[in-house]
């Protein structure tokens, strides 16, 4: 008797009710037991695959237990970028796992679909609060830009270098603007207030001077951090120093070859190499006022609050009275000694 493949269970028992129906033969046992074990052998398959399957997904379980874990210790983050980042690939790891168990898989998907929706959600509603603030930034910056261009001189140098000062204090005050607009709306800025500055009757160094420090002022009041803002003035100060040593040596190099004082473009490099040494100047004296800046700023760190000084000296006097005397004048004076 040939038995040809079976496919699947209810197959399997729509042939087991025809072989009832079917009468005896003359080798029934025979092929009894081969249709018997046709079917045996069916089942066994069954149930190993079954098995298989319920260990495969029992793992599947633990895995997406993890993951959700993983989701759920950070969906209140506030570290946008790096657990945006983490709960992506948490989502492309869960795709890849498989199913859990029937009764399981639902339940399992929807902690973590939530954990993961907390967060976003709670993103959303900050960049959304961010964006509505920086609107306003933007608007505040917009009108103080207004008021630095309607901004009469008095022609008293200290009175309107304070004006301008409190302008740079301002605009550093209010926070961030959109990206997109960051850039015009500083060079807006920066072309109204310079423009006051160049109206007053100063010096070039004076100028120069009281423009720093109202630069410094901006720094000072910065709201991403004054001593990460200082740092990174005098970083980019450093660099321009740097660039203006090699092109001095460079155009001292080049003044070897005209031996002649007076040649036209010998006299050129030599105005050039002038000019560069004064700018080398100029950015020496940046650096000194920024690094005054910063000293005094840990000084006044550091100082102690009002009476803790005080409060000092008063637990050291009760520390030492009740103290036993000291012996003799001898070893008081070996011990100031």
């Amino acid at each position: 008797m040939n038995v040809r493949k079976i496919g699947n269970r209810n197959e399997v028992i729509a042939l087991q009710e025809q072989w009832k129906k079917i009468g005896y033969s003359d080798n029934n046992e025979e092929v009894w037991n081969v249709f018997r074990n046709a079917c045996d052998v069916f089942f066994q398959n069954k149930r190993g695959f079954y098995d298989g399957l319920d260990s495969k997904r029992e793992d599947n379980r633990i895995l997406k237990e993890s993951l959700i874990q993983k989701a759920e210790a950070v969906k209140d983050s506030t570290e946008w970028k790096r657990t945006t980042d983490l709960l992506i690939g948490l989502q492309k790891e869960w795709k890849g796992v498989g199913p859990a168990q029937r009764g399981v898989e639902n339940k399992l998907w929807e902690r973590f679909r939530g954990a993961c929706d907390a967060f976003f959600e709670g993103k959303k509603a900050f960049f959304a609060d961010k964006d509505a603030q920086q609107e306003e930034n933007l608007s505040a910056k917009e009108a103080l830009i207004k008021e630095i261009e309607a901004f009469e001189l008095t022609e008293d140098v200290p009175t309107d270098f304070e004006s301008l000062k409190k302008f740079s204090e301002a605009f550093a005050a209010i926070g961030f603007v959109p990206l997109k607009d960051k850039d015009r709306i500083y060079e807006a800025y920066k072309t109204a207030l310079d423009s006051k500055y160049d109206q007053l009757k100063v010096n070039r160094e004076e100028l120069r001077t009281m423009r720093f420090q109202s630069r410094i002022n901006e720094l000072s009041n910065s709201v991403e951090g004054a001593d990460d803002a200082i740092k990174r003035e005098k970083t980019g100060i450093n660099r321009k120093l740097d660039r203006i040593k090699e092109d001095i040596a460079q155009y001292e190099n080049n003044l070897g070859f005209f031996k002649n004082p007076d040649h036209p473009i010998r006299k050129e490099v030599e105005s050039k190499i002038a000019k560069l040494r004064r700018d080398a100047d100029d950015l020496r004296k940046q650096i000194h006022m920024l690094n005054q800046t910063a000293a005094k700023a840990n000084a006044e760190a550091e100082a102690p609050a009002e009476g803790e000084g005080d409060a000092a000296l008063e637990t050291a006097d009760s520390s030492t009275a009740d103290a036993p005397p000291v012996a003799d004048s001898e070893n008081n004076d070996n011990t100031e000694a």
